[in-house]
């Protein structure tokens, strides 16, 4: 077994305990029985593989669209259209008042 493989992938299950949250650092580290420059890299691995989303230093990081795409899981596109609905609506709105 290769053993920061493992590693990664033990984070990956402990954040997709509770997708719907982000999880700091220390979180993960304390959670997982790591130290935290081992279970930083690892951290930043993910993000840049896109399976975990990084939201800020005090925010930490959750579940990013490659965990959830290895499951045909739709929920993080439907959380993007949540969330951009709105601004979308404002946008067309205001381009209904001032057209070009």
């Amino acid at each position: 077994m290769v053993l920061v493989v493992v590693k990664a992938l033990d984070i990956l299950e402990f954040i997709a305990r509770d997708s719907a949250r982000a999880y700091s650092l220390t979180e993960v580290a304390e959670g997982m029985n790591m130290h935290q420059a081992t279970c930083v890299n690892i951290l930043q691995t993910l993000v840049e593989k896109n399976y975990l989303e990084h939201l800020g230093r005090k925010k930490g990081d959750r579940l990013g669209p490659m965990a959830y795409s290895l499951t045909n899981n739709p929920t993080y596109y439907q959380d993007l259209l949540l969330v951009s609905k709105e601004l979308m609506e404002d946008l067309t709105t205001a381009l209904m008042k001032h057209p070009s």
